[in-house]
C-alpha cells in the first residue's frame, strides 16, 4: 500500500501556461514530493528528449531519493495524460513501488500521424513532438517514436509484469488508431510470455 512517507514524483500534464499542475494535491498528501513540468514546445514534449535532458530528470530524482534516504520501494510516480507518459517512461528506469497513470499516451508517433490526417488542428503539438524527437518525416518518424517508447518499457521488469493495462491504452482520445490497438495487443501477448 502507498505510505504517508513515500516520495511522490508527479509529472504535470499538457499545458500552454507556465506552472505546475498538482501542487495543491501533493501538498495535502503530507509526504515529500517532486513536481516536474515540461515547458518545451507548446504545452510540453511528453518528457522525452535528448539523452542529456532525460539524464537530468533521472539525476534529480536520484538526488532527492538519496538525500531523503528513499529506495525505489518508497517511490511513487504519477501523472495524467502527458504526465502519465513521463511517469511510465521514467518509471521504466526506476521500477518504483507504484506508477499511477491516468489516460496514458504511449504511441506518440501514431498520435501525431493520426492528428495530421483524422483530426487536423485538434492537437497539432503532437507533430512538433514528433519532429523534435526524430528529425524525420512521417511515417518513418512515427515508427521511430513509437519504438523508442516501447523499447524502454520492454526493458523494465516491473512493466513487463503489469503491462496487461495496455489493453486500455488504445481507448485514449488521442491514440485510437489501428496501430495503437495492434501494439497494445502485442504488448499484452509479450507480458503473458514474460
Amino acid at each position: 500500500p502507498l505510505g504517508k512517507y513515500d516520495l511522490y514524483v508527479y509529472f504535470s500534464g499538457y499545458s500552454t501556461r507556465e506552472g505546475f499542475e498538482g501542487y495543491g494535491m501533493l501538498r495535502d498528501f503530507g509526504s515529500p514530493f517532486i513536481l516536474i513540468s515540461d515547458q518545451r514546445l507548446e504545452g510540453g514534449s511528453y518528457y522525452i528528449g535528448s539523452k542529456e535532458y532525460e539524464e537530468n530528470i533521472e539525476h534529480e530524482i536520484k538526488r532527492v531519493m538519496k538525500e531523503l534516504s528513499f529506495t525505489k520501494a518508497d517511490l511513487v510516480m504519477s501523472g495524467i495524460q502527458m504526465g502519465s507518459t513521463g511517469a511510465i517512461y521514467y518509471g521504466a528506469s526506476f521500477e518504483p513501488h507504484s506508477i499511477i497513470a491516468g489516460k496514458p499516451v504511449f504511441n506518440l508517433g501514431c498520435v501525431a500521424s493520426s492528428g495530421r490526417i483524422h483530426r487536423p488542428g485538434v492537437f497539432s503539438s503532437a507533430m512538433d513532438v514528433l519532429r523534435k524527437n526524430t528529425e524525420k518525416t512521417v511515417p518513418d518518424a512515427m515508427a521511430e517514436l513509437n519504438d523508442r517508447m516501447w523499447q524502454k518499457f520492454d526493458k523494465a521488469k516491473m512493466l513487463k509484469m503489469n503491462v496487461d493495462a495496455a489493453k486500455y491504452f488504445h481507448k485514449c482520445l488521442f491514440d485510437d488508431t489501428p496501430e495503437a490497438r495492434r501494439e497494445a495487443k502485442e504488448a499484452i501477448k509479450r507480458s503473458k510470455e514474460a
